[in-house]
């Protein structure tokens, strides 16, 4: 089997964490009122979403033309500042999903790389074990992982006996059990005596 190609070659030092969780840190800093909503809470909330936008902004243009028949209460400013700061974060959300993504991609390349050297390391020392005693339990214990359950029992997992139904054929069924209880019939189209009557729910 040929080796695959290595995907990803670098490293980190203590330095450059620590500068890239400063630098983490300050952009939360610049952003005070980011908040972190429960998941419960959320689903009671009803956010403006992707149909809505075109609403939400003329809701803002008019606001701010006919104000006069707002209430008194209504904070106009802060509906503007909610609205400018939606469009502000998503610009800034866009370069940190392209930059998750990266992170994602980089950790999942650099697994692969892991793990074909893992199996080089296996296969090497497992044809090494042949001759070297010492090696046979470490072999034995990387072994493990590809340990798989018997395809077998796997496909025909033994069936528990049903209640009420002797395993032995010219044994009764225990008097103690309660029978089963009739199914009832499934109903049929009417004029076909075939498929079941299936009603879907009205959209």
């Amino acid at each position: 089997m040929a080796k695959a190609k290595n995907l990803v070659s670098g490293e980190l030092t203590d330095e450059n964490i620590g500068k890239v969780n400063t630098h983490l840190s300050d952009i939360e800093t610049l952003m005070p009122f980011l908040i972190a909503l429960p998941a419960d809470e959320k689903r009671k909330m009803n956010p403006m979403g992707k149909q809505s936008i075109e609403f939400v902004n003329t809701a803002l243009t008019g606001a701010k033309r006919f104000s006069q028949y707002l209430l008194p209460t209504f904070k106009k400013d802060e509906f503007a500042k909610d609205v400018k700061l939606i469009h502000d974060l998503r610009d800034i959300r866009a370069g940190v999903v392209s930059l998750l993504e990266k992170i994602d991609d980089t950790i999942y390349g650099t697994a692969v790389d892991a793990m074909q050297s893992a199996n080089e390391v296996y296969s090497y020392l497992k044809t090494a074990s042949e001759k070297d005693a010492a090696l046979k339990e470490f072999v034995g214990e990387m072994s493990k992982r590809y340990d798989r359950p018997n395809k077998k029992s796997k496909d025909n997992p033994k069936q528990p006996a049903e209640p009420n139904k002797p395993t032995d054929p010219n044994k009764p069924a225990d008097p103690k059990q309660p029978a089963d209880p009739k199914k009832p019939d499934t109903p049929k189209k009417p004029g076909t005596g075939g498929d079941p009557d299936i009603h879907l729910p009205e959209e």
